[in-house]
């Protein structure tokens, strides 16, 4: 196995090794490789707060559970764009299978699974959620959703992350600086103009989209109920639980698990120490009920994954 980066060469022979530059590059995963003899290459350029890979490999499964997230909390979204093969990618309670050419999303702060069943070769660009989410707040919900590269702007984004992976083995990292913001813009505009209005689906659904948007900037207001928020969005409460049961969920659901994600985020990177404060700044009144809720979501207690982080 190779791995080639803009500025060294590094041989790689083990699957451990592969397995430690995976989880050093991208994310602490669970690699499971699915032929006998696997055998990867990879090249890769890092530009300012993006990461940029092209993969070859063998067969494999790459899954990132609970452990894992408690593990390694970095708050990450990762384009795969497939050159080669079929991925499958699971996340979120959704499946989406690609064929060449197609992209899909996919973050790190919820359990995934990615399966290429046989060998493939893919682009990976890595980008922070935080930058991403300001131009695009709903962008967690839109993972495992494929976009098309093969028309329009997701043709253009698909033409871009080929020039930059033909460029890493020849080119300088300071040779590159800007590009990266160039390439945010035109991801966001094609989420934000494409993916969410089809993902959702027409007029009615931008209604959902703007809703939760409302939503996610008042998290910490435990008085939300589905009267005020029909209300505060010139919705009937009628309407609005239809918007969300078109999503598979429920008003109260889809809320309780965006504070959940919210407080998760906060204990582990957000500075806050005590467990009240966190509670308090998702929009949890009740104490007891924020403790319970949160292990049955992520396999701890807030203060035990205080005490994590601290250790």
């Amino acid at each position: 196995m190779t791995v080639a980066s803009a500025f060294q060469q590094q041989s790689i022979n083990e699957l451990d090794s592969w397995v430690s530059q995976v989880r050093s590059d991208f994310l602490m995963v669970n690699c499971n490789p699915l032929q006998k003899d696997f055998s990867t290459e990879m090249s890769r350029l890092s530009l300012g707060d993006f990461f940029i890979s092209t993969v070859t490999s063998s067969a494999i499964r790459y899954t990132r559970d609970q452990a894992s997230i408690r593990r390694d909390p970095r708050e990450e979204t990762q384009l795969t764009l497939l050159l080669d093969g079929e991925l499958r990618v699971r996340q979120k309670d959704r499946l989406s299978v690609l064929s060449a050419g197609e992209m899909v999303l996919y973050e790190s702060t919820a359990p995934f699974e990615l399966e290429w069943n046989n060998p493939y070769r893919a682009i990976t660009v890595k980008i922070p959620t935080s930058l991403l989410a300001a131009s695009v707040p709903m962008v967690t919900e839109l993972t495992a959703t494929k976009i098309a590269g093969s028309n329009g702007r997701g043709a253009l984004i698909k033409s871009m992350l080929g020039t930059l992976s033909s460029l890493v083995e020849t080119t300088s990292e300071s040779d590159l600086i800007g590009i990266e913001s160039p390439f945010l813009d035109l991801l966001s505009v094609t989420l934000n103009a494409d993916v969410l209005g089809q993902s959702v689906g027409g007029q009615c659904n931008k209604k959902l989209v703007e809703i939760q948007n409302w939503l996610l900037k008042r998290l910490d207001d435990s008085d939300l109920d589905v009267v005020t928020i029909a209300q505060q969005n010139a919705v009937s409460v009628r309407t609005l639980n239809r918007l969300f049961a078109g999503q598979g969920t429920t008003v109260k659901k889809w809320l309780l698990q965006k504070r959940l994600e919210y407080s998760y985020r906060l204990l582990t990177v957000g500075g806050m120490h005590r467990v009240t404060d966190v509670a308090l700044n998702a929009g949890f009144k009740d104490l007891s009920h924020f403790s319970r809720v949160f292990v049955q979501a992520f396999g701890l207690s807030p203060k035990a994954l205080l005490q994590q982080k601290k250790g």
